[in-house]
C-alpha cells in the first residue's frame, strides 16, 4: 500500500457555530476544491476552522489557549453567543473501505475555550467518547452480537469513569498495550491502558479490553490506525495567505526550516535545507515550475556574513543579480505555493491564491494543485482559477439568514452540456449567478 493511500481521506466537515457558520456541510471533492463567493460570505472562516482545530487539539501549549489569535469565544462563536457550544463534524475515509467520523465541542465560558467533548465513530465498529469524566465505549449492535464470544472469552469494560484533571495534572498517557490477534476473523483485542504509571491508584481502572478489526493491508489493528492518523491529520493540515512581503524577505535562521509559515517569513530557510539534501537541486516540482515560468532565472539560497540564509536569483536576461529586495513578488507568491503542496500536507488551505500572480502563473499553479494528489481548499474570487478548476471543483459560497452556507453545482453534467451548447465558461457562470 502507498504512503497516499495509507492516510486519511476527509470526506466532509460539518460545522455548527463557528464565526458566520451556523450549521453548515462541506461535502470535498477528491483533489482541489475552490471556494467562491461574495466577500462575508465565510471564505477565510472555512479555511481558518481548519487552523482553530489544528491550535486546538495539537498545539496545546500551556496555558490553554486555542482561540488567541481571534482575542476572544464571543469572536468565534456565531452570533457572539457565548453560551453556544462550537462544534465540528469530520468524516474520513479509512484503508479497507472502512469509515470514520471524529467529533469535537468546544465551549467558552468566561471566554475561554475548553474542549468539551471528543468522539471518534468508527462505522459499523465501536464508539469511543470523552465527555466531562467519562469515557465512554459503544460497540455497534451487529458487530458486538458477531464477536461476543471473543468479547465473553476475554472481558469487556463498556463504560469506564476516570478523573480528566487528574490525568492532566499528573501528565499521564492513555496508551495502547499488546494486542491478541483472531485471523479467523480478522480482528484483534487491545489492552487500553488508563493509570499504568500510578501505582498508588490500584483502585481505579487500569485496563480497558477493545475488540477491533485488524487492518491487513497494514497488520495493524484500525483503532490504533484511526487514533493515530487523526492527531497527524490535525498535526500536518496547513493554511497559508498572502505572503508578508517584508519578512519572507528577510534573511532566516537555519533553524526556521521545519514547516512553511502561512505568511511564508521561512521561505529561505526551507529552500535552503532542500537545496543541500538535493545535492544542489530543488525538489524537481520546482525546479520544473521555475523553468516554465521564469527561464531566465536562476534561483540559489545564499549566506550572510553572520550565517543566516537567504535567496538570489541570477537573471540570464540582463546578466543581473537580485538580492531579496528586488525580487518580484509573484516570484516569492509561487515559491510559497509550490513549498506548501511540496510539504504534502493532510490537507492544504490557500487564502487569496491569486494575488500578485500573472494569470499564466496561476493556471500553472492550479493546474498544479490539481494533480498534487493531495486535497486542498483554495479561496478565491478570480475568474481564472475558476475556469482552470472547472465547476467539477466548485464551492459555492453565500450569506442567509440562517448563516453561511456552502453547496456544490447541482446537476453537474447536465450544466456542463447547457454551457457548452451556450458556449459560456465557468466564470462566466459563477459571476453571473447563473447556478
Amino acid at each position: 500500500m502507498s504512503k497516499e493511500e495509507e492516510r486519511l481521506r476527509l470526506k466532509s466537515v460539518r460545522i455548527q457555530n463557528w464565526k458566520g457558520f451556523k450549521d453548515c456541510k462541506l461535502e470535498l471533492y477528491d483533489g482541489l476544491n475552490v471556494l467562491v463567493g461574495p466577500n462575508s460570505s465565510g471564505k477565510t472562516s472555512l479555511l481558518e476552522a481548519f487552523k482553530f482545530l489544528k491550535k486546538a487539539l495539537v498545539q496545546t501549549e500551556s496555558p490553554y489557549l486555542p482561540h488567541l489569535e481571534w482575542w476572544t469565544y464571543r469572536n468565534i462563536v456565531y452570533g457572539n453567543d457565548e453560551t453556544k457550544p462550537i462544534r465540528f463534524e469530520l468524516e474520513f475515509q479509512l484503508p479497507e473501505e472502512h469509515v470514520a467520523t471524529y467529533e469535537a465541542v468546544f465551549t467558552g465560558a468566561g471566554g475561554m475555550v475548553t474542549l468539551a467533548k471528543e468522539r471518534i465513530d468508527l462505522k459499523n465498529v465501536v464508539s469511543l467518547s470523552i465527555e466531562g469524566n467519562v469515557l465512554t465505549i459503544e460497540y455497534d449492535e451487529h458487530f458486538f452480537e458477531k464477536h461476543l464470544s471473543l468479547l465473553k472469552e476475554n472481558g469487556i469494560s463498556i463504560k469506564v469513569k476516570f478523573n480528566v484533571e487528574l490525568i492532566s495534572l499528573l501528565q499521564v498517557k492513555i496508551g495502547f498495550g499488546l494486542f491478541k490477534k483472531y485471523e479467523e476473523s480478522q480482528v484483534v483485542l487491545l489492552s487500553l491502558f488508563l493509570f499504568r504509571n500510578i501505582p498508588d491508584f490500584e483502585f481505579l481502572v487500569r485496563e480497558v479490553k477493545l475488540l477491533s478489526p485488524n487492518l491487513t493491508s497494514l497488520d495493524e489493528p484500525l483503532v490504533t490506525y484511526t487514533l493515530y492518523n487523526l492527531k497527524k491529520f490535525f498535526a500536518s493540515s496547513l493554511l497559508i495567505k498572502h505572503p508578508d512581503l517584508v519578512g519572507i524577505r528577510q534573511p532566516q535562521t537555519h533553524k526556521n526550516g521545519d514547516v512553511i509559515s502561512e505568511r511564508g517569513e521561512n521561505l529561505a530557510a526551507i529552500l535552503h535545507r532542500w537545496f543541500l539534501q538535493g545535492g544542489g537541486r530543488l525538489p524537481d516540482r520546482i525546479e520544473r515550475a521555475l523553468q516554465n515560468l521564469f527561464p531566465y532565472f536562476t534561483l540559489r539560497p545564499d549566506i550572510t556574513v553572520d550565517g543566516r540564509v537567504f535567496l538570489s536569483i541570477q537573471d540570464g536576461m540582463y546578466g543581473a543579480r537580485l538580492d531579496p529586495p528586488s525580487i518580484p513578488d509573484g516570484f516569492y507568491k509561487l515559491l510559497h505555493v509550490l513549498t506548501a503542496v511540496e510539504s504534502k500536507p493532510s490537507i492544504l488551505l490557500i487564502d487569496e491564491l491569486e494575488n500578485s500572480l500573472h494569470s499564466e502563473i496561476l493556471e500553472y499553479i492550479v493546474e498544479e494543485l490539481k494533480n498534487a494528489n493531495i486535497t486542498s481548499i483554495v479561496a478565491t474570487h478570480s475568474p481564472i482559477v475558476v475556469d482552470v478548476a472547472g465547476l467539477e471543483c466548485l464551492q459555492l459560497l453565500e450569506r442567509t439568514s440562517e448563516g453561511n452556507k456552502v453547496r456544490r453545482v447541482e446537476n453537474l453534467e447536465e450544466i456542463q452540456r447547457w454551457m457548452r451548447e451556450k458556449k459560456l465558461t465557468p466564470s462566466e457562470m459563477w459571476l453571473y449567478q447563473l447556478q
